[in-house]
C-alpha cells in the first residue's frame, strides 16, 4: 500500500449520501468535465448493477498525472476523488484487487 501512495502530491475525496443531490452532482460532474477539463481523457466508464463510475486522467508529463474519479453507487452515494502526482497504476490495481477479494494489502 505504501508504494501506491508514496509519490502522490494530493488526494481529495468529496462525497454526498443525499440521493437527490447525488444524481444532480453526477450529472453536473459529467457536464463540467466535458466542458472545462478538455485536456483530460476518459479512461474508464462503468455502468453496472445501478452504479456508475467515470475515471478521467491528464498526463502532465512522463511521471506526473492528475486523475479524477466520480461515481454514484446503487444506494445513491456520490463521490469525487482527485489524485495528483506520480500515480503508480500497477500498485493501485493490486490494491483494488486485494480490496475486492478481502486479501491483506500487498
Amino acid at each position: 500500500m505504501k508504494n501506491a501512495f508514496k509519490e502522490l502530491n494530493s488526494i481529495r475525496i468529496i462525497s454526498s449520501d443525499n440521493v437527490d443531490d447525488s444524481k444532480y452532482y453526477f450529472k453536473k460532474a459529467n457536464e463540467l468535465i466535458k466542458e472545462s477539463f478538455y485536456d483530460y481523457e476518459e479512461v474508464v466508464s462503468l455502468n453496472e448493477m445501478g452504479s456508475k463510475i467515470s475515471v478521467w486522467v491528464k498526463n502532465l508529463n512522463e511521471e506526473m498525472q492528475s486523475l479524477i474519479l466520480f461515481a454514484i453507487e446503487n444506494d445513491g452515494k456520490f463521490s469525487v476523488i482527485t489524485v495528483s502526482g506520480k500515480i503508480n497504476f500497477d500498485s493501485i490495481s493490486k490494491l483494488s484487487g486485494s480490496l475486492r477479494s478481502g486479501a491483506p494489502f500487498p
